[in-house]
């Protein structure tokens, strides 16, 4: 009997095995993005906002319910456009059929990367509703790709939230400082868009990317989120620059005013009534970071 060499093929085997298990965990723990991480995590890995914002960040918390993040599910808009056109349309059609999930991973991502699809309509108040949610936004840690779009965020949900700043230090988490939340890429991963066909149908970040601000330094959260003194948290010391919540944009009459000239010049100087007369107008861009108007294709309109 040779003892020795059956020992041999055991322990050969047992390697076999370990490194399978070691593999598959490695595996089970690869960080996923994009259509990849649907229902890879739990509700229950998220907090809910109205929690940030009971003692610690009362104030974000505030201005965050004003935005239109806090509304990117819930909006009226959004409601029709994704239960009246988009559900249906994914159901009749297998090419789009990705949609019916991946709206979701920019409007309501705790609901996503939950699995839950499609989640219930705004009116049942699941958690659905917390729409783009402050532990969504920081507890992000990069992407995953070339060129970041299509909600290819990376999502670590857990005791670290990310933040701007180094140095802070709470009773609640941990923190750490993020280079990648301050950056443009982060705002690119829901604010750039390929649609089934290979088209772009959202751009604002590649838009901005190609513009002059790119160049000079200025990202979105410079005029998206701007500075107010303030405080990161209540039990903290007051600071002149803290990044407002708010997310105004093109929705908040104050923002868009100011941004474009418009010159509109009529082809005659002087008629007579009844008589014809075109108009020229033409719309010129002169503050916004990327062109204007942006976003959706279907809802890049621009009433005079």
């Amino acid at each position: 009997m040779n003892i020795p060499g059956r020992h041999r093929q055991l322990s050969l085997f047992f390697l076999v095995v370990l490194l399978g298990l070691a593999a598959s965990m490695l595996f089970s723990q690869e960080k996923k993005a994009g259509d990849a991480a649907l229902g890879t995590k739990k509700y229950s890995d998220y907090e809910r906002s109205q929690t940030c914002g009971t003692s610690c960040h009362v104030d974000f918390f505030r201005q965050w319910e004003q935005s239109m993040m806090s509304q990117a599910y819930t909006h009226h808009w959004d409601e029709i456009e994704y239960f009246t056109l988009a559900v249906p349309h994914a159901e009749k059609d297998p090419k789009v059929a990705g949609v019916k999930a991946g709206c979701n991973g920019c409007h309501a991502p705790v609901a996503f990367l939950a699995g839950d699809v499609p989640p219930p309509p705004p009116s049942a108040n699941s958690r659905a509703n917390e729409s783009v949610s402050c532990d969504v936004c920081h507890t992000i840690t990069g992407f995953q790709g070339d060129v970041p779009h299509n909600f290819n965020y990376v999502s670590e949900p857990g005791k670290v939230k990310y933040g701007p700043r180094e140095g802070l230090v709470s009773p609640a988490h941990e923190t750490k400082q993020s280079d990648f939340l301050r950056s443009a890429d982060f705002c690119g991963t829901c604010h750039n868009e390929k649609d089934p066909y290979g088209i772009w149908v959202k751009s604002t970040h590649l838009e901005w990317k190609a513009g002059p601000y790119a160049k000079e330094g200025v990202r979105c959260q410079d005029c998206h989120m701007t500075y107010a003194p303030g405080r990161n948290a209540s039990m903290s010391k007051e600071l002149p620059n803290v990044a407002q919540h708010l997310f105004h944009g093109a929705h908040d009459p104050g923002k868009v005013r100011g941004v474009v000239e418009l010159r509109i010049h009529p082809d005659i100087r002087e008629a007579e009534p009844s008589e014809q007369v075109r108009f020229t107008v033409a719309l010129f861009n002169q503050k916004t970071g990327h062109s204007f108007p942006t976003g959706s294709a279907e809802e890049r309109m621009l009433w005079f």
